[in-house]
């Protein structure tokens, strides 16, 4: 068996300690080797927390980079989609009275035909949305 240490107590901190080991079903004496226990491996836990926060912050930093390259992606896609309305409605002459009826069961069909296209192409797996 080990060598015995002493430790003195006030009565206040001695009352509680023999509360939390009579909870846990230990002895004081147990309860301080268990503490000391916790207090040693403290320094690896430490470590591995210290390993896991940079591990983390170089995840976030990734995902960081990866949330501004989308944006600026999506800013991109954004301003040609507005830059191609511009261009069709500069470079798309008026339609006549007489055939705006015929015009826009054309465009309804169009539309759908579009509309289709994008729900395949979801379906395909070749967008995600």
């Amino acid at each position: 068996m080990g060598k015995l240490n002493a430790v003195r107590c006030d009565d206040d901190f001695q009352q509680a300690l023999e509360e939390v080991a009579k909870a846990r079903g230990w002895s004081v004496p147990g309860l301080f080797r268990e503490a000391a226990r916790q207090y040693i491996q403290g320094d690896e836990l430490h470590r591995a927390m210290v390993d896991l926060e940079k591990r983390q912050a170089g995840s976030f930093k990734a995902l960081h980079n990866e949330v501004r390259r989308m944006r600026g992606e999506m800013q991109e896609l954004m301003t040609m989609h507005e830059l191609f309305i511009k261009s069709y409605y500069m470079h798309t002459p008026p339609i006549a009275e007489d055939v705006k009826p015929e015009a826009k069961a054309q465009a309804l069909e169009r539309w759908e035909k579009l509309a289709r296209g994008i729900s395949d192409a979801r379906a395909a797996g070749s967008m995600k949305g």
